[in-house]
């Protein structure tokens, strides 16, 4: 077999699409036909072969019908369905799918004495003349919404104080929530901000007189991958305009966007905060990822001693190793010292 290179094999794809004016399935490339390769070379170069369509540029199979919409009938009661090309439903439901595949089926009086004498020889099984029906206790309680004053019931796994969604918003439930995000949060000049990059940005609009405060206006966007509608929330309103501040960028930020219609947004990436990553830096003199230690009260959470220089240190997370550094040149010289403890006899544990 002749090895192909995988830059070969892209064109090869691209060849076929040219000349056929056809995405290349793997059919189409099972046996050798018109010079083009076979489908081994592919499997071996990419994997798959939805790698090595994705490789030249091409859509696979799965997402050229993931969203294409399609009915069909149920082959049972008849029932409209709507389903995707690729899931191609043709059922409406379990019961319909039993009672279709097994229609053929026989079973004799034989089977059917069999499976009844050992339903009644199973002493825990309802079937037997000793089972008992246990009559069911409520594990939890009944609440009365404070809003409409209605009587609902909850179990005691349930955290629910309001009988309804509508309820629960009536009585200035949900929103945006402060301390929802994941990044470091606290509050700096009267500001909840939930990361550095936030941070940054409100420090370096405040230092220039750029007007800015917190939006708590809410836009709804649908997204396609979860096929649910949610709630965006930008971070500030700057001179009246929109603008939200990300790390990176991602489908969701793109959802986001298109939830927002009537009013101007922008959103700044990394790569745009750099001046202003920089300014602050230098004001302050530290960097973008230890800013939290700006935040109004900042105290840090836990204080270690290093197992190399014995210097009392803070972090914000707990360190769950054994060996705790202060730096990563006190934990480079530490791991030097059992080098030598293990040729040696040196005791790693004593101060140079």
């Amino acid at each position: 077999m002749a090895k192909y290179t995988k830059e070969f094999l892209i064109s090869e794809l691209q060849r076929y699409y040219k000349e056929f004016n056809k995405i290349p399935s793997c059919i189409d490339f099972h046996k050798s036909i018109n010079g083009f390769p076979t489908t081994r070379p592919y499997k071996t170069n990419f994997g798959t072969w939805s790698n090595a369509l994705l490789e030249a540029g091409f859509q696979t199979y799965e997402q050229r019908n993931a969203e294409v919409h399609i009915i069909n009938y149920c082959k049972q009661c008849n029932k409209e369905i709507h389903t995707t090309k690729i899931r191609n439903q043709q059922f409406c439901n379990s019961s319909c799918a039993a009672k279709y595949n097994n229609t053929d089926r026989i079973v004799t009086q034989e089977s059917k004495n069999k499976m009844s004498k050992s339903a009644k020889n199973n002493p825990s099984g309802f079937c037997s003349p000793e089972y008992v029906r246990k009559e069911s206790v409520k594990s939890g309680e009944d609440k009365i919404c404070p809003c409409c004053g209605e009587k609902f019931y909850v179990t005691k796994s349930m955290i629910k104080t309001h009988c309804s969604f509508e309820c629960a918003k009536k009585s200035g439930m949900g929103g945006l929530r402060e301390k929802s995000g994941r990044g470091k949060q606290g509050y700096y000049k009267g500001f909840f901000l939930n990361s550095t990059y936030e941070l940054a940005y409100v420090i370096y609009c405040l230092d220039h007189n750029i007007s800015i405060e917190r939006n708590k206006e809410s836009f709804d966007y649908y997204n396609q991958e979860t096929n649910k509608w949610h709630k965006f929330y930008p971070d500030f309103i700057i001179n009246g305009e929109l603008v939200e501040i990300k790390g990176v960028r991602s489908k969701l930020n793109n959802y986001k966007l298109s939830g927002v219609k009537d009013r101007k947004i922008s959103i700044l990436y990394k790569n745009d905060l750099k001046e202003i990553f920089n300014y602050v830096e230098n004001k302050t003199g530290i960097k973008i990822n230890n800013l939290y230690q700006l935040y109004d009260g900042h105290k840090p959470k836990y204080q270690y001693e290093c197992d190399c220089c014995h210097k009392t240190f803070s972090r914000e997370k707990i360190i769950k190793t054994e060996t705790k550094f202060c730096s990563n040149s006190c934990s480079g010289k530490y791991r030097a010292k059992i080098r030598l403890a293990s040729r040696d006899g040196y005791d790693p544990s004593s101060p140079e």
